[in-house]
């Protein structure tokens, strides 16, 4: 499988990787691997691809001594990320090529909040949410309040 090479500018990838939201996984061992372990192996590895279409081909040991970390727990979160389809992992003789997946990357990012538009009705507009909260437009205010 191909990832496309145009489907993120670099800025937009550079965003996706500070605002998703890896959640801690299991390794096949069984063990824990942190969200924390998880992004600063997904960061090292854009460090050496730079988001170019042609992934990364950093060894186990420079993105472990570059974390900070034990071999077998870079290991361990290449796993785990390959196993959430984060990460596409293809063997090269003795040396992997690291592809970040960004569209599955992205769909970890929390979904902004939603922007309200409201139409420019006059003052005094009222609107009672289901949850309970008002909304209150004045001329020049939009403000909330909760029962």
């Amino acid at each position: 499988m191909k990832q496309l090479e145009m489907d993120f500018p670099r800025a937009e990838q550079l965003g996706i990787l500070d605002d998703a939201v890896v959640p801690d996984t299991r390794a096949a061992d069984g063990s824990n691997v942190t969200s924390k372990l998880l992004k600063a192996v997904l960061r090292a590895i854009d460090s050496h691809g730079r988001g170019r279409p042609g992934g990364a081909y950093p060894s186990i040991e420079t993105l472990a001594s570059e974390i900070g970390c034990s071999r077998r727990s870079v290991i361990r979160a290449v796993q785990a990320l390959h196993s959430r389809s984060l990460l596409l992992v293809q063997q090269q003789g003795r040396v992997n090529r690291y592809t970040i997946v960004w569209a599955e990357l992205s769909l970890l990012v929390p979904a902004a909040a939603p922007v309200l538009r409201l139409p420019s009705l006059g003052r005094g507009l009222q609107s009672s949410r289901s949850n309970g909260d008002t909304l209150t437009m004045t001329s020049d205010m939009l403000t909330m309040t909760s029962d």
